[in-house]
């Protein structure tokens, strides 16, 4: 059985093997469909229990599948998803800070169904006593939702994982510089990339960012909903041209500040960081809250994190007669982690498919994409800030 087949056969038993074998359970409905807790909050501080049962074991499969004298029947069926694993997540943050920051949740399906709201009727409001006495008099007023959906993609990946041993396992090894860690790392960029910039309408058939099998990004919603702008033309200022910003989505968009981030280049942090003065700290006078900080040690402007990463940056993919030049290092993404998800049939998973020699040949292979719950209006692409 191959990848394309392991994941389209059942998906009913691909979601239990990934998700449900390993105790995570749909804990709500979206679009009719379960839906799990997203992977951050299994795995919070709080929860050492699955933090304990999780630890180690990728390394342990791993060193399994690399000692086998043969493959055996059923076993591309045994997948392992990898993204349970507290030292696979430290290589996922360590290389793709937003996909800590967007959470990552279980749906059966080979679509990402979800609901948004689609009407609501006006409330009853202030009324008399006597009408509040009996409420029969009045129509029923209620709120109707919409279901959308994004076709899931597949993404995948070969890997020889002949550094994998038995005692290796038994003891403590770095995953992170073991070929596997360096190919959940270089994944973990490929999707952080995806996230902020995949426009499958470009069709480059290269397996990047424009590839048609890939999934929309961030970029697409924010065009969809008219919210890509061009600030090419902004040379200074920039903090409070951000704050701006942030300000309009909480005003015009009533966004909840909690859930928003802004996303820039390590390049681009270090300018705001600064710029910002520190010794002559402003408040909001809306909300009080202090215009340009420190939230956790890092930047944040508005009261909203600003969280670096080098998957903003300049890139090209060209291919089937089409050039893609996305990004900017000047670029800004602004979003709401309470809107934007990434959700999975099959999380990143490790699938043994050959042994050749003394190696094993296992794919890299994931099933899932992003949805932005508020159709791209609590999403902003700010583009090209020069600096």
């Amino acid at each position: 059985m191959n990848v394309a087949q392991l994941i389209k056969s059942d998906s009913k038993r691909t979601f239990e093997k990934a998700w449900k074998d390993h105790g995570i359970e749909p804990v709500r409905t979206d679009g009719q469909s379960g839906v799990t807790a997203p992977v951050q909050s299994i795995l919070s501080q709080g929860n050492e229990e699955k933090i304990k049962e999780f630890k180690g074991s990728v390394r342990e499969k791993a060193a399994e599948m690399a000692t086998k004298s043969s493959m055996d029947a059923g076993r591309t069926e045994n997948f392992t998803p990898l993204v349970f694993d507290p030292e696979i997540v430290s290589i996922l943050k360590q290389n793709a800070p937003v996909l800590d920051v967007i959470p990552e949740e279980g749906q059966e399906g080979f679509d990402a169904v979800y609901n948004i709201v689609d009407s609501r009727d006006d409330p009853i409001g202030y009324t008399s006593e006597s009408d509040a006495t009996d409420l029969t008099n009045n129509n029923p007023n209620g709120i109707t939702f919409a279901k959308d959906q994004v076709d899931m993609t597949i993404y995948t990946d070969l890997v020889e994982i002949s550094d994998f041993t038995q005692e290796a396992a038994a003891h403590y090894m770095n995953v992170r510089e073991t070929t596997l860690g360096e190919k959940v790392a270089q994944h973990a960029q490929r999707k952080a990339q995806q996230i902020f910039y995949g426009d499958p309408s470009q069709d480059t058939q290269t397996g990047f960012i424009g590839d048609a099998e890939g999934f929309k990004g961030l970029t697409g919603f924010a065009s969809d909903a008219g919210n890509v702008v061009d600030k090419s033309g902004v040379s200074s200022n920039f903090v409070k041209d951000i704050k701006s910003v942030v300000r309009d989505i909480r005003q015009e968009e009533n966004a909840n500040v909690n859930n928003l981030r802004i996303h820039v280049s390590h390049e681009f942090y270090d300018v705001l960081e600064n710029e910002a003065d520190f010794d002559n700290l402003t408040t909001d006078a809306d909300t009080g809250e202090l215009n340009v900080g420190l939230d956790d040690g890092g930047l944040s402007i508005g009261g909203v994190p600003v969280v670096p990463t080098h998957n903003i940056d300049s890139f090209t993919d060209s291919g089937n007669g089409t050039t893609y030049n996305a990004g900017d290092p000047g670029d800004v993404f602004i979003f709401s982690n309470r809107t934007a998800r990434y959700r999975a049939l099959m999380p990143m998973s490790m699938v043994p498919l050959a042994k050749t020699g003394l190696s094993d040949t296992v794919a890299l292979a994931e099933f899932g994409a992003l949805i932005e719950k508020s159709q791209g209006n609590f999403v902003r692409h700010l583009q090209a800030y020069s600096f």
